[in-house]
């Protein structure tokens, strides 16, 4: 697949869906932002961006956040996946 249609399969509704999930993944966990931003490596600002669905976030990084707090990769993105299978465009 062209890199060019990847815009029209990563929808920004879902990359704002991710990003919801991301950030209720670490309040779960009872991870601050400061915290994860610190072990990540990152500015606190780039990881506001990600979890507000600013910036693009791709499946490494995903593994690496859900690592550090703790969170299953497999646990996490089924329930994403149902979330935007059903919901769509939400």
């Amino acid at each position: 697949m062209p890199a060019a249609a990847f815009g029209r399969v990563v929808t920004r509704r879902d990359r704002h869906a991710l990003a919801r999930q991301l950030r209720q993944a670490r309040i779960n966990a009872d991870w601050k932002q400061q915290d994860v931003a610190i072990a990540l490596g990152i500015p606190v600002p780039t990881l506001s961006q990600i979890e507000q669905g600013a910036r693009e976030i791709d499946l490494l990084e995903v593994r690496a956040y859900l690592t550090t707090i703790g969170v299953p990769f497999v646990d996490f993105v089924a329930p994403v996946h149902l979330h935007l299978s059903t919901h769509g465009d939400d």
